[in-house]
């Protein structure tokens, strides 16, 4: 009996903390975001630039972080995983959805961006049918077409001013759920998240590299390499980096330890962190319209997430 609280109370625990880092992490997310816009606006850097040195940073933080464990621990934890291809294509993935979004930040409010991006978990559902073969039915389809319109109340005064810039972040959510169908399907114990992010840090960084030299053969305006021109801007260059590397790391952490279904919903916290630091920074903040839309598409994610949890159990489809 003792036993059994004892493992009750210890899973409690884990729950409790996962639930706890997840959050945080998707608190702090959006500050990625608002150095990024802010770079963009008032530093010139490009958005490629941008997603160029968060993987960089990435890449480099965390080898460095590997050689100094393995120094001191006297181990030989392994820094590159083993499917290399499979993850310098999720980094690929990664660096051209950072890329769609930093680029769009630059137009679009921040708390806006983010919403628009929450259609991610919507296409991520559509693409697992017809790439994993995993099914849904009518009440999905319904959450899926609900949360699409609940994005159109959040794009449509941006897109009659900016046009088809305004689609930049649900090209993003496309990419970020190409992503995570891509790290389901390489999925391994061999790899542990550690090697999996620095080998993602490469293949961002690579994809968005070649991306650059292509743009700057091609005096491509938003492919071209703009650097930070002050100390200052290049410290929130690194700053975007240090904060995508630490919050996913975090993300993965949580992840690790308490099952997606509870701790997806989460996700919907960077709309607040969002909201007020585009306020304080940016003066942005949404209206009652797009709060509207925005509180339509957390309905439909939460909903799909809960499906899941419910057909996970049954083993049926709805």
């Amino acid at each position: 009996m003792n036993k059994k609280i004892y493992a009750t109370a210890s899973q409690l625990n884990t729950v409790v903390s996962g639930m706890t880092v997840m959050s945080f992490a998707m608190f702090s997310v959006p500050a990625m975001d608002v150095m990024a816009k802010y770079l963009g606006v008032h530093g010139s850097v490009s958005g490629s630039t941008i997603a160029f040195g968060r993987f960089a940073v990435q890449a480099i933080s965390l080898i460095a972080f590997t050689l100094v464990y393995n120094f001191f621990a006297g181990k030989k934890r392994r820094m590159i995983a083993h499917n290399i291809t499979g993850n310098i294509a999720r980094g690929a993935l990664m660096g051209l959805a950072a890329f769609s979004f930093f680029s769009a930040l630059v137009y679009i409010p921040v708390a806006d961006a983010i919403a628009i991006f929450f259609v991610e978990p919507l296409i991520l559902t559509i693409l697992s049918a017809f790439l994993l073969g995993e099914v849904f039915g009518l009440r999905r389809l319904f959450a899926i077409i609900i949360g699409f319109a609940g994005a159109l109340f959040v794009i449509q005064p941006s897109f009659k001013e900016l046009g088809f810039v305004s689609l930049a972040p649900i090209a993003s959510a496309f990419l970020y759920a190409s992503y995570l169908i891509l790290t389901r399907k390489i999925a391994s114990t061999r790899d542990d998240p550690l090697s999996m992010q620095i080998t993602a840090g490469i293949g961002g960084a690579a994809i968005m590299l070649i991306a650059l030299i292509i743009g700057n053969f091609f005096s491509s305006e938003v492919l071209t390499f703009k650097p930070p021109q002050t100390l200052f801007f290049w410290l929130l260059l690194v700053g975007v980096g240090l904060v995508g590397t630490l919050t996913h790391l975090m993300i993965v952490w949580a992840f690790a330890r308490v099952n997606a279904s509870i701790l997806a919903p989460f996700q919907y916290v960077e709309i607040i962190s969002a909201a007020l630091l585009g306020y304080l920074i940016f003066g942005e903040f949404p209206n009652a319209l797009k709060w509207l839309g925005i509180l339509i598409i957390i309905i439909s994610g939460v909903y799909i997430f809960w499906r899941e949890a419910q057909i996970s159990r049954k083993g049926d489809h709805a």
